[in-house]
């Protein structure tokens, strides 16, 4: 795992699915964590996706107004990962990028 500097740990980008964890807060609400970081981190922290009308909700961290919609959870996972072409810590779901 990674050490968090807080002065850099928040705009480590996530750079494949599988370092996307979701933790089960109820039965249609996940919390979504950096799972290369402790899961006690705050900077783990990289949202929140909840189920309505059959759709994941998403929220993230770095745009807590937006809302944004998946099909699926693996279509969640794939939203945290960082674009190749993406500002350094940037997600894809904000839509700063394509």
């Amino acid at each position: 795992m990674l050490h968090s500097d807080p002065t850099t740990a928040l705009y480590l980008p996530v750079e494949r699915e599988e370092q996307v964890v979701l933790q089960a807060l109820g039965d249609q609400q996940w919390r979504v964590l950096d799972g290369r970081l402790d899961a006690g981190d705050v900077a783990a922290l990289l949202g929140f996706v909840e189920v309505i009308a059959g759709l994941y909700e998403v929220t993230t961290m770095d745009a807590p107004g937006d809302r944004r919609f998946c099909p699926s959870l693996d279509a969640v996972r794939s939203e945290f990962v960082t674009a190749d072409d993406a500002p350094f810590g940037s997600y894809k779901l904000a839509g700063l990028t394509s």
